[in-house]
C-alpha cells in the first residue's frame, strides 16, 4: 500500500491518495472517516481501504448485527425496502459522530416496523426529516415536553388537563403528574390520529423549540418514546410536536438544555462516581479501610494467628462419638463394660468403624 499525504497550507484541506491493488482512493479532511483513515493509512493497516467507501462502511458495521438491514448502490433496505431519508440521515449523524455500534439503529428500525399504523410512520419519518434527534440504545428516541411546577416537590404538571395513566393511576380530566422515571399512558384508541385536526387528544411531545415556549414557570422535560407509541404528527405546529399513546420521563433539564448527540447515553450517577481526592487507603487483601493512625492492615497476622490454631477435631475421633446421631444401645455387659453398639445405622456412617465401643481407638 502507497500513499501521497499532502499537508494542508492555511484555507486549505489536507489530501491523502493512496494506492493499493492497483486502485486509487483519494480523501480530504472533509471526509467522514478521515481520522480513521489517516491512522490506518500511517500505521500501514489494509483494512483501512474499506473506509473509503461510506456505504461500505455502514453495510460493514450492519452486516455483523442485523440481516434484516441491508446496504447496496448508496442505499439502506430495511427487509427489502428502502429506509425513509430520515433514518439515512440518522445513520450519517451516527458515522459522522463516530458511533461505531449500529445496535441502537437496529432497535430503532425494527420499533419504527412495529408501529402498527402505516400512516402514523410516515408522519413519524415527516417529524425526523431534517432534525437532530436522538436514539437510546434500546433504540427509542427522545423528545422534550414543556410542564408546570406542582406544590409537590419534583413534581410536574401537564400544562393542559385530560385524561391518562401515570405511574398506574388513572386521572380524568386532571393535569397529569409527570417525576422523572413516571410512565404516561393512554388508550392509542383515545389519540386523535388525523394530523389535520389540531389541539386534540393525545400525550403530547415535541421539538427543543416547540416545548420550551411551554416551559412557563415549570420546566422542560426529556421524554422517551417507543416509535411504536407514535399516533400523529398535527400539522397545526408546523410538524413541530407529536402526539403518542405513551411515554417515559428521563430527566429534568436543568437550564433548558439540549441534546446534541445522535446517541443519548445517560450520565454516570455523580454520587457513584470516584472520587479522585479521596486519599483514603485501603487493604489489597482484605479490602478493608486502613485507618490512618493504624498504618497497615492487620489481617495478614490474623491469618497467621489462623494457620497456628490447631485444626477442628474429627466428631468421630472424640469421646462425643458414642452421642452423635440416634444411637441404640443393647443391655450392658455383666462386667459393666461398655455396651456394642446395633449396626443399624448406614454401612458408610463413621460411626460403623467399630462395633464395639470399647474398640474406638481413643478407648485403646
Amino acid at each position: 500500500m502507497r500513499y501521497n499525504l499532502v499537508r494542508a497550507s492555511e484555507g486549505d484541506n489536507s489530501n491523502l491518495t493512496v494506492v493499493h491493488d492497483g486502485e486509487m482512493y483519494v480523501a480530504d479532511e472533509t471526509h467522514t472517516n478521515w481520522e480513521a483513515i489517516l491512522r490506518g493509512v500511517l500505521a500501514n493497516d489494509e483494512s483501512v481501504i474499506p473506509l473509503f467507501d461510506v456505504s461500505q462502511t455502514i453495510a460493514r458495521r450492519f452486516e455483523r448485527l442485523s440481516e434484516r438491514v441491508t446496504v447496496a448502490n448508496g442505499r439502506v433496505y430495511f427487509d427489502g425496502e428502502e429506509t425513509n431519508n430520515a433514518l439515512t440521515q440518522q445513520i450519517m449523524r451516527f458515522v459522522d459522530e463516530g458511533v461505531e455500534d449500529f445496535q441502537p439503529l437496529v432497535n430503532f428500525f425494527e420499533k419504527v416496523q412495529n408501529n402498527p399504523s402505516t400512516n402514523s410512520r410516515e408522519q413519524l419519518y415527516r417529524w425526523l426529516a431534517d432534525r437532530d434527534f436522538a436514539i437510546t440504545l434500546d433504540g427509542n428516541f427522545l423528545a422534550y415536553k414543556g410542564v408546570k411546577k406542582s406544590d409537590e416537590e419534583g413534581v410536574f404538571l401537564s400544562v393542559h388537563a385530560g385524561h391518562a395513566i401515570a405511574d398506574g393511576v388513572e386521572y380524568d380530566d386532571a393535569k397529569i403528574p409527570n417525576r422523572v422515571g413516571s410512565i404516561v399512558e393512554m388508550p392509542r384508541t383515545e389519540v386523535q390520529d388525523d394530523p389535520t385536526v389540531g389541539c386534540h387528544t393525545g400525550l403530547h411531545a415535541g421539538t427543543y423549540e416547540y416545548a420550551s415556549t411551554f416551559v412557563y414557570d415549570g420546566a422542560l422535560l426529556l421524554v422517551e418514546i417507543n416509535p411504536r407509541d407514535v399516533v400523529s404528527v398535527p400539522r397545526d405546529s408546523s410538524d413541530q410536536k407529536v402526539r403518542v399513546c405513551r411515554y417515559s420521563v428521563v430527566d429534568v433539564l436543568e437550564n433548558n438544555a439540549r441534546l446534541t448527540n445522535a446517541l443519548y447515553l445517560p450520565e454516570t450517577d455523580a454520587d457513584e462516581e470516584v472520587d479522585e481526592d479521596d486519599d483514603t487507603d485501603y487493604c489489597n487483601s482484605c479490602g478493608e479501610e486502613i485507618p490512618d493512625w493504624i498504618g497497615e492492615c492487620d489481617c495478614e497476622d490474623e491469618e497467621d494467628e489462623d494457620e497456628d490454631e490447631e485444626p477442628a477435631p474429627d466428631p468421630y475421633q472424640t469421646n462425643e462419638w458414642a452421642f452423635k446421631g440416634p444411637v441404640d444401645y443393647v443391655e450392658p455387659k455383666a462386667d459393666n463394660s461398655h455396651p456394642a453398639i446395633k449396626t443399624y445405622l448406614a454401612d458408610t456412617d463413621q460411626r460403623n468403624r467399630w462395633d464395639i465401643y470399647d474398640e474406638a481407638p481413643w478407648n485403646q
